[in-house]
């Protein structure tokens, strides 16, 4: 639970190519859990404070977790194949930078 738009903004700028899949995968999560009759409200960010409180009203909510679980392996394997077949340059995968040195000078005798 939080406040997750800096997350989403740095997201969109950094990979927008991931950003789309993840707005795509969202509608398309958001289908079937009305598909599947999964009713649960939330009043601020949809977090496990949320689905705890809305526990007791809800419709079908343990269903909700799998299909969390669900979009999360289909998450992860989508991304994945993205990022490698795009060679989406997201944080962590860049090149090691190559450093050059010089010659070493002699340590002053006596130190």
């Amino acid at each position: 639970t939080g406040i997750t738009e800096p997350i989403e903004f740095a997201f969109m700028f950094v990979a927008p190519v991931l950003y789309g899949l993840h707005a795509v995968l969202t509608g398309i999560s958001a289908f079937v859990t009305i598909s599947l009759g999964i009713r649960d409200g939330f009043t601020f960010s949809a977090g496990a404070i949320d689905y705890l409180i809305n526990l007791p009203i809800a419709t079908n909510p343990l269903l909700l977790l799998i299909v969390g679980v669900v979009f999360a392996v289909i998450y992860y394997f989508s991304f994945v194949f993205i990022i490698r077949a795009l060679d989406v340059p997201t944080p962590g995968r860049e090149p090691e930078p190559v450093e050059e040195f010089g010659e070493v000078a002699p340590a002053p005798v006596g130190a």
